[in-house]
């Protein structure tokens, strides 16, 4: 298990609300399955730093979905090879 602290954003579900400054428990584990919530990292190829989100993951053929709960934010879809699934919310 391992904590993480959201520092921008908030998002927002009937089951979860996750604001600036609130941490969430995440089970480690390097794999997630479709619509879990998750903690995951991507890396493009031209990306200096890795980036670091809490979202909805909805994996299709060889990309992932990352689905913001927070509807002001879009969707983002990333080729799996540069996904990392860092853990799961518990």
């Amino acid at each position: 298990m391992f904590i993480a602290r959201l520092h921008l954003g908030c998002s927002y579900s009937i089951l979860l609300k996750v604001c600036l400054d609130q941490i969430i428990y995440a089970r480690k584990q390097p794999t997630v399955e479709n619509g879990q919530i998750a903690v995951v990292q991507i890396q493009g190829p031209d990306d200096f730093q890795p980036q670091a989100y809490l979202k909805k993951v909805k994996i299709t053929g060889t990309t992932a979905q990352l689905i913001s709960l927070n509807k002001a934010y879009d969707t983002i879809t990333v080729p799996l090879d540069e996904l990392t699934v860092l853990g799961t919310v518990i």
